[in-house]
């Protein structure tokens, strides 16, 4: 079976899943279950994320756009401002922890450094922190105190599991953290008088 064919047949697969008299059928859901991750199993890191896209964005042209047309991380973060995607008293937040979890197929591991230049990953990591900070905000939105709430700590779980892996694993750099002495830790040999100069500031106000 080629890999277009194992894509639409994951499509229909899916789509049987909202079928009335599927849902009324637990064994046949089992086996569609079954079917989709064995051909999923089987098919290219390529192809899951072009699969994963379509279903996050609705779109099937992403089916048979060119792997390097695959990531935009600007596009990703305008959808979740979508009201769909918005926290409140009416969010479907099973369908939130879904949607996250595609998202994060079609993130994958992001774009290899060795591709990009100096200011395509300076570019990239901006996306990436701008994305991370949306589905951040998200998280902290969401209340799910006590037990019958379980719907919404899955999606908080979801949306934590993504935004961390964004920062740590995702970004080509780790983020400088700041400090109260400078804007970031680390020693910029430019500006390293700067903490020294803070700090007689500091010492040198009266009483």
């Amino acid at each position: 079976m080629s890999g277009l064919a194992k894509e639409y047949a994951v499509c229909i697969l899916v789509r049987l899943t909202i079928d009335k008299c599927i849902m009324e059928s637990g064994e046949l859901q089992v086996r569609i279950e079954d079917a989709v991750a064995s051909l999923v199993s089987s098919i290219s890191e390529e192809q899951r994320e072009l699969v994963a896209l379509a279903f996050f964005f609705n779109d099937s042209s992403y089916l048979t756009l060119p792997e390097d047309d695959l990531l935009e991380l600007r596009r990703i973060t305008r959808e979740l401002e979508k009201p769909e995607f918005s926290i409140d008293n009416n969010t479907d937040y099973i369908r939130i922890a879904s949607l996250i979890s595609i998202l994060d197929i079609c993130i994958d591991n992001g774009a290899s450094p060795s591709r990009l230049d100096k200011d395509q990953e300076t570019m990239f990591n901006i996306d990436i922190d701008n994305l991370a900070r949306k589905l951040k905000s998200m998280f902290t939105k969401i209340v799910d105190t006590g037990a019958s709430y379980m719907a919404r700590t899955e999606a908080k779980e979801v949306l934590e599991r993504v935004h961390y892996r964004l920062v740590f694993a995702v970004r080509t750099k780790e983020r400088l953290k700041k400090s109260i002495f400078q804007s970031t830790t680390g020693i910029d040999m430019d500006n390293r008088s700067k903490p020294q100069s803070t700090m007689t500031k500091f010492l040198s106000r009266g009483p």
